[in-house]
């Protein structure tokens, strides 16, 4: 049904199974319900193939924007659960626990 980088768009590839396209597509799907429209309209079986660099630049940067959206979500999720002070260096993590103990005193 899918068939790796079409027409600027990374979708999987289930039939045969191939990784790299479907790791392309979960990239690229980081961009949110608008992967669906373009995969729809500009993926799939019946859409050519790449013809020209402009497009595979675009896929590019469209995945990289996928994936940094993903990384952003990671962290907000991090964050909200508490276990972004985890990353943090021994010296600075001991600084932000002193500053936490002396505001619940006053």
């Amino acid at each position: 049904m899918f068939g790796g980088l079409k027409c600027g768009v990374f979708t999987p590839k289930f039939d045969p199974f191939e990784w790299l396209p479907t790791l392309g597509a979960m990239a690229t799907a980081g961009i949110g319900p608008v992967y669906v429209l373009f995969a729809a309209f500009f993926g799939g079986a019946g859409s050519e193939p790449v013809r020209n660099l402009t497009q595979e630049y675009g896929a590019s940067y469209v995945m990289i924007a996928g994936l940094l959206n993903w990384l952003c979500c990671f962290d907000i999720f991090d964050r909200t659960t508490g276990r972004w002070m985890w990353r943090l260096p021994k010296d600075e993590l001991a600084e932000i626990k002193g500053a936490l103990e002396d505001s619940s005193e006053k």
